[in-house]
C-alpha cells in the first residue's frame, strides 16, 4: 500500500499518538502517586502515634517516680529584709 499522506498529516498523526500517551502515562502517574500519598500519610500517622505512647509513657513514669520539684533561691533586697523566690519545675 502506498503511503498518500503528506508531511502535515504524518506529522499531525504521531502528535495525536503522542498525546494519547502522555493521557495514558498521567492517569498511571495519577494512580501511583495517590496510592504513595496515602502510604506516607498512613507512616506518619502511625510515627506519631508510636512518639505519642512513648511520650504518655515517660511522663507516667517521671510522675509516678517523683513529685514536682522545687528550688528556693534567696534575692536580698536590702540588709535587713530577705524575699525568696519559689521556682518549681514541672513538666
Amino acid at each position: 500500500m502506498i503511503d498518500n499522506k503528506g508531511p502535515q498529516e504524518k506529522l499531525l498523526t504521531m502528535l495525536t499518538e503522542i498525546y494519547d500517551q502522555l493521557e495514558e502515562l498521567e492517569e498511571v502517574l495519577e494512580h501511583s502517586l495517590t496510592d504513595l500519598r496515602g502510604n506516607l500519610y498512613q507512616q506518619q500517622a502511625d510515627r506519631i502515634g508510636n512518639n505519642e505512647a512513648l511520650m504518655t509513657n515517660l511522663e507516667d513514669s517521671i510522675h509516678g517516680q517523683s513529685k514536682v520539684n522545687t528550688n528556693v533561691i534567696d534575692f536580698p533586697q536590702n540588709q535587713n529584709q530577705k524575699k525568696t523566690l519559689k521556682l518549681e519545675l514541672g513538666f
